[in-house]
């Protein structure tokens, strides 16, 4: 396995919904890096920084900066920083800024989910739904066997 925390091994792709497995956890550095954009938008002219909001709520955002490396523009999430955002899903845009009128047009857009890290978090149980009542069928199991004897119904496990 690689190195994650290697700039040269962070993924090519930002980060996206749960669903596609590839959330924002809370409490988790994250880094992803983009390639290709240095070549028409150096550093040295331009800025490049995602701008991203929690749908519903507009005063909730945050931006996240690039650098260059290699030629490729690095995105950086510090752990301590993502303990901070709210969980659910955010609309991003992905803008390049030009420093020497900070005129900017927009290269991208998409959607980023932000989820609970389950290793800090002690108040929600992690099970899913249906272990959940598996679990409780298993719990009520002596009981129903005791009922279904009770009534005089033959019963064979």
């Amino acid at each position: 396995m690689a190195n994650l925390f290697s700039s040269s091994n962070y993924p090519t792709r930002e980060p996206g919904l749960a669903e596609y497995g590839n959330p924002i956890v809370e409490g988790d550095f994250i880094p992803w890096k983009k390639t290709g954009i240095e070549d028409d938008y150096p550093s040295a002219s331009y800025s490049v920084a995602y701008q991203a909001t929690l749908n519903g709520t507009a005063s909730t955002n945050f931006t996240v900066s690039g650098s260059v490396s290699d030629s490729e523009w690095i995105f950086e999430i510090a752990a301590a920083t993502s303990a901070n955002y709210t969980v659910g899903i955010y609309q991003w845009n992905l803008y390049v800024t030009r420093t020497s009128d900070s005129e900017r047009v927009r290269l991208d857009s998409g959607s980023w989910e932000v989820v609970q890290n389950i290793a800090l978090d002690t108040s929600t149980d992690p099970q899913s739904h249906a272990r959940k009542v598996l679990s409780a069928i298993e719990d009520a199991q002596p009981w129903i066997n005791l009922a279904i004897r009770l009534q005089g119904v033959p019963y064979r496990a």
